[in-house]
């Protein structure tokens, strides 16, 4: 989404634009796309930013609800892709 084409009537295009500004500034950072069971804390972490207002968020200590992710990743549990065929 980040480096394609998108329409500006996408709920998160104001997002979008600002990360692709912040790409073409002077930095050397890259986008690598990760499959969300393989990166399930950062996929928590979004879906929980989803129903909060937009704006910056800090959070002292992981979600009570997210220990089971963090503990899981920490101990390499793997988690499979399902895809309907």
């Amino acid at each position: 989404m980040i480096n394609g084409e998108w329409v500006d009537s996408h709920p998160m295009s104001v997002l979008l634009t600002k990360c692709r500004e912040l790409l073409k500034s002077q930095w050397n950072c890259s986008i690598l796309h990760v499959y969300r069971e393989t990166n399930f804390a950062a996929d928590f972490l979004a879906k929980m930013g989803h129903h909060k207002e937009l704006g910056y968020h800090e959070l002292s200590s992981p979600p009570h609800l997210m220990q089971p992710i963090l503990d899981a990743d920490k101990n390499g549990l793997l988690r499979h892709r399902f895809i309907s065929v």
